[in-house]
């Protein structure tokens, strides 16, 4: 299913319920200045006495098993502390908390994984955290955009006034020091099956993908992927390995234990098979080649 098709599914299933509920709520009145927002789902829960702020996000299926692990995604709580905050402040009787629905997109080839909707129950972070956060970055982007218009001449101010006539390649106005750095590459575990190791990847940032901006105010989109060291199964037990020229790389991510046992049991299980048909060939090669000499070996061979 597609995010807009689970939306109408869930839509469809809390209205045929018949709980209160309100979907695709405007929250922009509640939230600083300069952002703006639409929660997914608002319904009423009659044992809690309130409101439960929803939110719907799609997830490939093979992400599933980081989201039961670690819980909803950092920037899905930043995202509902937002929207809850904004609803409070709306006057919305809400329950103290707010939830994530996990829907995955797809199946998976691993049998013991689980692959079906998930909800997940967050806290809402502090107010003024959040929405100081927001305004600081509102604050920022006025005083970068202010900067940059009011030292321009005349002529430079039509080139950005989206004219028809104005030049599509602004950079060279908008591209400054006080441009945010683009997002670092993150660290990610990957099973290498080929190798049977844990591989220790950098990768982009997961937001580079919505980048809108070109290269030359933002690059993230070609940061691209490469490996740094892997986790290697050794009498026993999994050991990090760098790979070369990245040994000062520190590893800050590794397997979880539940993959850890789960490629260790497969390792085992392969290296007690190679074990037996080494035995088992051994053994067939005694009975034929150590019995004693061999009338058909000691006969010339035919030509």
């Amino acid at each position: 299913m597609t995010g807009t098709m689970w939306h109408r599914f869930l839509g469809d299933m809390l209205v045929g319920s018949g709980a209160a509920y309100m979907q695709e709520v405007n929250v922009t009145p509640g939230l600083p200045e300069g952002w703006s927002g639409t929660a997914d789902a608002v319904f009423w829960d009659q044992e809690c006495g309130g409101f439960v702020l929803a939110d719907f996000k799609t997830i490939k299926g093979e992400g599933m098993k980081w989201v039961l692990k670690e819980g909803a995604k950092e920037e899905h709580i930043w995202q509902g502390s937002a929207y809850w905050h904004a609803l409070y402040d709306m006057r919305l009787p809400l329950v103290k908390g707010f939830a994530v629905w996990y829907l995955p997109q797809n199946d998976t080839t691993e049998r013991d994984e689980l692959i079906e909707p998930t909800l997940m129950e967050c806290d809402p972070l502090p107010r003024d955290l959040v929405f100081g956060v927001m305004e600081d970055r509102w604050q920022a982007c006025q005083e970068y955009l202010n900067e940059r218009i009011d030292g321009l001449t005349v002529q430079q101010r039509h080139m950005v006034s989206g004219h028809d006539d104005a030049p599509t390649d602004l950079t060279w106005i908008f591209h400054t020091d006080k441009l945010a750095p683009e997002m670092s590459r993150v660290q990610k575990v990957y099973w290498n099956g080929k190798q049977s190791v844990f591989d220790v990847k950098l990768v982009p940032h997961w937001s580079s993908q919505f980048c809108p901006y070109p290269t030359e105010l933002c690059a993230c989109s070609e940061q691209g992927s490469n490996k740094i060291g892997h986790y290697a199964y050794v009498d026993g037990d999994w050991h990090y390995e760098p790979r070369k020229d990245y040994e000062d790389e520190l590893p800050m991510v590794e397997p979880s234990n539940t993959d850890k046992r789960k490629r260790a049991r497969e390792l085992d299980a392969n290296s007690k098979s190679d074990e037996t048909r080494v035995s088992t060939g051994g053994a067939t090669e005694g009975a034929t080649g150590d019995a004693g000499p061999s009338e058909e070996r000691d006969q010339p061979a035919l030509r």
